[in-house]
Formats: structure tokens, sequence, C-alpha cells
């Protein structure tokens, strides 16, 4: 049975196969369909961000469908989840076709394992809350190495950096961070040269425009949170920011550093981590969260980073 093939290949938890496998006796059979005809859908021919959001949606609507069979919002979860592993054959042969190696296909489907811990741990349940899969099974993300990227259009000012230019409406390749490990610089730099090597033939010259928009990327944890030489340091330093955003309250990096505990409760937030003290800290002296948005230029013949001073 594929599923039970794909449970173990993404080593998923044993107790959330158990679960998985339970709700799929009960659900698979009408969730099949839906995913057989979403997946024979029509691909994205775009990455505009009107593209993109039309992509989301017919993905939103075809999960719809599929959590109506459910009951509860826990169901939701596993039934989003059950969607998209039932969708993984069709991908599986789109990756074929197109000649993707089948490693980058488990990599890339790894995500929804480190998504289903995640779930787990901040809300006690099997399944996943997030919505971007449609990214991943439209053609537009990859897991490529310890990163992921997908493509976009640059949105933002005209960005420069000595002869290159990088005007709105461009392509670049966001990255993104996967919760499947250390982020050390090592494997930074060998996502960046798998990227680059895998969108060789779209990239105008030498250069892999690489934008991240992360709580990651934001100065003031970078100064006041993460520890000198650490790996979440040596990230943020990689990318050259080109805009900084407060927010009021950011609960998602409230559940990725500490679980899923609330602001007014910070004296009681674990502190078993040197990030989690510095956090809890930084927040006790007043300091306020937020989200930057960064740009990263990886000259894929030299293998260097070519706008930050990190990869020297």
């Amino acid at each position: 049975m594929f599923l039970t093939q794909w449970l173990k290949e993404l080593q998923m938890d044993e107790a959330d196969v158990a679960e998985i496998l339970a709700k799929n006796a009960c659900y698979g059979s009408r969730i099949a369909p839906l995913a057989e005809a979403y997946m024979n859908g029509n691909p994205v021919q775009s990455y505009s961000e009107e593209a993109l959001k039309a992509a989301k949606a017919e993905a939103l609507a075809w999960l719809g469908k599929a959590q109506q069979l459910g009951q509860t919002e826990e169901e939701d979860y596993m039934l989003q989840l059950l969607f998209w592993l039932h969708c993984i054959p069709y991908l599986e042969q789109e990756y074929r076709r197109m000649g993707i190696s089948r490693e980058i296909l488990v990599n890339s489907m790894m995500d929804l394992t480190y998504k289903t811990r995640e779930c787990r741990k901040k809300f006690g349940c099997c399944g996943i809350t997030t919505q971007r899969y449609y990214l991943f099974f439209r053609m537009g993300m990859f897991g490529l190495g310890r990163l992921q990227f997908n493509r976009l259009e640059y949105e933002k000012e005209t960005y420069r950096f000595g002869d290159y230019v990088l005007n709105p409406g461009d392509r670049v390749y966001a990255c993104h961070i996967p919760s499947s490990g250390k982020l050390t610089p090592e494997l930074c730099m060998d996502s960046l040269d798998r990227a680059y090597n895998f969108f060789k033939k779209e990239i105008n010259g030498d250069i892999l425009p690489v934008r991240c928009s992360s709580w990651l990327l934001y100065p003031p944890y970078a100064e006041k949170v993460f520890p000198e030489g650490s790996n979440l340091k040596s990230f943020a330093q990689l990318f050259d920011i080109v805009s900084s955003t407060q927010i009021p309250e950011d609960s998602y990096v409230l559940q990725t550093v500490f679980g899923n505990p609330k602001l007014a409760d910070l004296d009681s937030f674990p502190q078993e981590t040197g990030l989690q003290r510095n956090l809890a800290a930084y927040l006790k002296s007043g300091g306020g969260f937020g989200k930057s948005y960064g740009i990263l230029l990886y000259d894929g013949v030299k293998k260097e980073i070519i706008n930050t001073h990190v990869a020297d």
C-alpha cells in the first residue's frame, strides 16, 4: 500500500503512523478521489502574487472538501495531512516526467513529517496546519538539502549590488527553513549550491537571487537573542536586509521557541535552551517582535555569496 510505504520513507513517528493509518481506513476512500481531481488540475503558469493567490485558493477549496468529512478541529488537521499524502503518487509521476530525482521528491515531502511533529508539539494532535503545500504540489517549491526554495516574483524596490540589478517582477527564489535540525553554515552553503544547480537553466547569468522573509533575520534578535557564533546568527548574517517590520505579538515565534505559550505567562516560559533563555530575557527587558526581508546573491561558479561578508 502506497501510504504505508511513504510513511516509512518519510520517517513519520510510530504513534503518528498508527493514527494516520487508522484515520485513512475511515476517510481514505473519500479523500483519494479529491486528491486525484486536485492533482489533475491546471499547473501554475507564473509565480506572480496573483497567480500564487489563485493557486492557494484552488488548494484551499479542495482541502475544504476533504475537511468537511471530519467533525472536529483536530480532524481538520488530520484530514489536511491525509489529503496531501494521497497527492504524493501523482506528484511522483510529475517528478519522473520532468526528470527530477526521487531524492529531491523525498526531501521535499519530508516537510509533511516536520509539520506533523510541530502540530503534535503545539496542539497535541496528529496533522498539519500550514496552508503552503500547494507550492510543493504545483511544482513551485523544492527541498534542496537543508533548505527549501520556491519561485516568486521580486516584490520590493529595485535592489542593486555592484553590477547586479534586481527589479520588481524579476524571478527570485524564496528560502524557507524547515524544522529539521541544525542550521549550520556548511549545510546552508550546500543547500544554496544545490539550488543553484537545480534552477540553473532559469537563472539569467551565474547569480542565484534568494530572498528570505523571516523572524530569523530580524536585527534585534541577531544582536540580542542569538548567541555570538551560533548557527542562527550565522544564518541571519547571510542576507542583506532590505526591510524590517515590527509585530505587536508574534505567536509563531513564541510557538517555535517555547511550544504554545501565552505572552502573559512569560515568567513561566521554558528555560531549557540558550535560545529560550535569551528570548525570554529579551522580552522581559521590553524587546519587541519583528521580522525582516533579506536578499542573498549566490555565485554558483565561485560558490560564494557575493553581497555579504559571511561566506568569505
